[in-house]
Formats: C-alpha cells, structure tokens, sequence
C-alpha cells in the first residue's frame, strides 16, 4: 500500500483485532468461536468461510504490531484508535 501513495499521501486502514483480554474479550471469542460460526454457516451455506474468519481475526496481528509494520515500511505521523471495545481499530498514517 505504500508503494502506491504519493509523497505526503496518506493511509487509512480499518480492520479486526484480535479478541482483547478481559471479560469482553472472553465474550468475543465465544462470539467468535461458536454464534457467528453457526449462524453464518446457515445463512451462507459456508460454513468453513466463518470457520476461517474467525481464525483469521484470532491470528491477526495485535495493533502496536500493525504499528510497528507501518513505521518499518516508512509511514509517518502513525494513529490507531480502538473501536467497538478493542475489536476493531482504525490505523492512520501518512508518507
């Protein structure tokens, strides 16, 4: 994604954390794990699409990694707010 932004571009990514520590986030995984998994399984048909989601969410890297890989690739003036109780989060940058 840097590759392509101009000079003083900026990037905005928003995406799914990994289930955050706490009660919530035992509540999450079991949302995860278990609901969303079934429920999308029914409506979609698909239920080894849910299956992957979930997993996916689970190993996705946490938000000061993300960070970490947006200094690396050389962004600058970095932001990151947490949204939904930690289970989603909006990364900003700017080349």
């Amino acid at each position: 994604m840097v590759r392509v932004l101009k000079n003083g571009g900026r990037l905005t990514i928003l995406e799914f954390s990994p289930p955050p520590s706490g009660f919530f986030g035992a509540v999450y995984r079991f949302y995860l794990n278990t609901i969303m998994q079934a429920v999308g399984g029914i409506i979609s048909g698909s239920a080894s699409a849910y299956r992957y989601l979930s997993s996916s969410i689970a190993n996705f890297p946490k938000p000061e990694d993300i960070l970490k890989l947006m200094q690396a690739e050389g962004l600058k003036k970095l932001y990151s707010e947490r949204l939904t109780g930690g289970i989603v989060y909006i990364y900003r940058g700017k080349k």
